[in-house]
């Protein structure tokens, strides 16, 4: 029987930095706008709830919308797309997908990979303070797989607590946390649940 469940395009912000040496991060939050792509593209606007923890190279993004439910684990360069409900992963070679999301507070730019450069401004956002990242002319790099916008980082850690931007055809992007915490995570969080089915070399169908 050929698998029915989610396309998801761009589920998550790849900026790629060390984060080796970091804390341990949990965010919650929800990215939303009508270049967000989660299962059939319908041209309209889609919101999806995520919770992204954050452990060295290792990241977990769990998210929920229009009834489904899924996660993304990924370690370095290899990630997973796991459906929970139909108790599957699909591999995602080469995909942005779960890549880090932290940078280096104190060279935030350095390893983006395309131009950007700190504004000076600052507002709280989840109750820490944040400062405004801009950047452009990344083709599919920047959060989300966007071109141009904003990103807003915690001052002290790096984590990234929101962004506003457009892809290269002009939709528009958004990833705004509610909550973030540094309390220690346990190696078990991103490990793939037990009775999950691998499925190399395939992915979700988008119908």
């Amino acid at each position: 029987m050929r698998l029915r469940w989610l396309a998801l395009i761009s589920l998550v912000v790849p900026v790629i930095a060390s984060a080796d040496e970091g804390p341990d991060v949990t965010m919650k939050g929800v990215l939303s706008g009508d270049g967000v792509r989660f299962g059939p593209a319908t041209g309209s606007a889609t919101t999806i709830a995520q919770t992204v923890q954050v452990k060295g190279d290792r990241i977990r993004i769990d998210f929920a919308a229009n009834g489904r439910e899924g996660a993304v684990f990924r370690q370095g360069e290899k990630a997973w797309l796991v459906s929970l409900e139909q108790h599957v992963a699909f591999a995602l070679p080469l995909s942005p997908a779960g890549r880090m999301w932290m940078v280096n507070p104190q060279e935030p730019c350095h390893a983006t990979g395309f131009p950007c450069a700190a504004t000076g401004q600052l507002k709280r956002i989840a109750g820490v303070q944040a400062r405004e990242l801009r950047f452009h002319d990344a083709g599919a790099q920047g959060p989300d797989g966007t071109d141009r916008g904003s990103l807003w980082i915690d001052a002290d850690s790096g984590a990234v607590l929101s962004f506003d931007a457009q892809d290269v055809s002009h939709r528009q992007h958004a990833w705004l946390a509610s909550s973030v915490s540094y309390s220690p995570l346990p190696d078990t969080t991103f490990v793939i649940p037990q009775g999950v089915h691998a499925v190399p070399g395939r992915k979700p169908d988008k119908h």
